[in-house]
């Protein structure tokens, strides 16, 4: 009925229902009142719809309402009443819920309090429930972990070298790994999609030396010999006076093509951990740009090159216009592959 304009009629009915405590029409009231979609629409009014409906258990009511609590929008700012109704609808199952509570909980986030492991199980709960960035914050959580964990195992395998030989070298300690490094000299345009099938974020620049971090059946995993460059919103970036250097101020802060947060022009290509510092590039107006660690990468179609080159061995060195090589220069401990 509201969709072919008949809203007072609409208006109505689920005033009528809403009355009568049902809590699906008591939720739509707030969502037109929200969006401001009918007559005398109010901030209040939809707060009030969704209070309602929220103390009767409906989920999207109370996601509703615990973010207006912690935005202080029509209300004041209350972070125990934002996590009480957030909890309430993560308990149904509102993925939107669970996320922005784990955000909440986890260390590095400034609202909320500060817990570890209950933050992160609220992130994998949204991350099972088809949340996309709670996934891609997930994945880069537990790849921090698993770096943290490999260094401490490296530390201790040279500490365990270092009593055994003391006079073995820094660099024989490390563990290099060959990666197939490339220069891409084509007059043809080969697209980079920030995950395989999806949105195209720019074009591999001719004359730039990429390398080949990973391969999933046609796609390749790239990334910039000397690490991506991305857009970061300037309110996440501690910028050191007097320097280049930025430090990352949050956890799970999303590195982007361009400087905009629209997912469609300009998805995420990683994840920056809080402590990371990095180079500044560039900056314009709330955003800065840094030189990405090497874990963030973007995806080529190996089909792509094999028009290019006709060849269809990516192994091989080549002289023609993608250029093929082989480099060990890299150690294992700081590559990544971020499935994002």
């Amino acid at each position: 009925m509201y969709a072919k304009g008949e809203v007072e009629y609409a208006l109505i009915i689920w005033e009528h229902a809403a009355e009568k405590g049902n809590t699906a029409s008591q939720y739509v009231l707030g969502l037109l009142n929200l969006r401001n979609e009918i007559p005398g629409a109010s901030l209040a009014k939809a707060l009030k719809y969704f209070e309602v409906a929220a103390n009767k258990g409906h989920a999207g009511a109370s996601y509703n309402l615990g973010i207006a609590y912690l935005n202080g929008a029509g209300t004041a700012y209350d972070e125990s009443k934002a996590i009480q109704y957030l909890t309430k609808a993560a308990e149904q199952g509102h993925a939107s819920a669970q996320y922005n509570l784990g955000l909440m909980i986890y260390p590095g986030t400034k609202q909320g309090m500060q817990d570890k492991q209950l933050g992160f199980d609220w992130l994998n709960r949204a991350s099972n429930n088809g949340h996309e960035e709670a996934l891609q914050l997930v994945n880069a959580i537990d790849k921090h972990k698993q770096t943290i964990a490999a260094n401490k195992a490296r530390d201790a395998d040279k500490a365990e070298l270092a009593e055994q030989a003391p006079a073995v070298s820094e660099s024989a300690s490390t563990m290099p790994i060959d990666l197939i490094v490339f220069t891409h000299n084509a007059s043809k345009q080969i697209p980079l999609y920030h995950r395989p099938s999806g949105i195209v974020s720019g074009y591999l620049p001719r004359n730039s030396e990429w390398a080949v971090i990973n391969k999933v059946n046609d796609w390749l995993a790239v990334t910039p010999k000397t690490g991506m460059p991305v857009w970061v919103y300037s309110k996440y970036v501690q910028i050191d006076g007097g320097t280049s250097v930025g430090k990352v101020l949050a956890e799970g802060v999303r590195g982007r093509p361009l400087p905009s947060v629209d997912n469609s022009k300009s998805p995420p290509i990683g994840l920056f951990f809080m402590g990371e510092s990095l180079e500044i590039l560039d900056s314009k107006v709330d955003w800065v740009r840094l030189r990405g660690p090497l874990r963030f990468t973007v995806w080529i179609r190996e089909s792509d090159f094999l028009l290019v080159d006709g060849n269809d061995d990516l192994t091989k060195n080549k002289t023609s216009a993608v250029v093929f090589t082989k480099t060990a220069r890299h150690n294992r401990q700081i590559l990544g592959f971020d499935e994002i």
